[in-house]
């Protein structure tokens, strides 16, 4: 197995693990999210813990020829940009965050449904195509 598939695997756990709540209890992951966003400390924290990703990513799938490599690339320079963002201007991830935060549960249920599929495509990637 390449590192390709390790990572492409791993985020989709990770996508399935963090979506899959929102999927059975909305209400409770949006409580969870809104602790974990309630300072600007938090914030940043848990864009340092989110900050070893990105360079994951890049670092993986560069040299690449293969198209979900590609994909992979555009995902870690995107997350790298969030991370960025997440760092930077804490205040502001907190103001988008709680526009989704605060949505109806009929639509959170939805990105979660959404965000497993997401998911299982990468879990897809990493076993058949790397």
């Amino acid at each position: 197995m390449t590192n390709l598939a390790i990572v492409s695997i791993v985020i989709g756990i990770l996508a399935i693990v963090l979506r899959s709540p929102l999927i059975f209890a909305p209400d409770a992951t949006t409580d969870f999210f809104k602790k974990l966003i309630a300072n600007t400390t938090r914030i940043r924290i848990m864009g340092l813990c989110l900050a070893v990703l990105a360079p994951t990513l890049i670092v993986t799938a560069w040299g690449s020829d293969q198209i979900a490599a590609k994909v992979l690339l555009v995902l870690g320079c995107v997350w790298a940009l969030a991370v960025v963002f997440l760092l930077i201007f804490p205040s502001a991830y907190k103001l988008v965050a709680e526009f989704f935060i605060d949505m109806d549960s009929s639509i959170l249920r939805g990105i979660g449904v959404l965000g497993v599929i997401v998911g299982a495509i990468f879990i897809y990637l990493g076993f058949a195509v790397f």
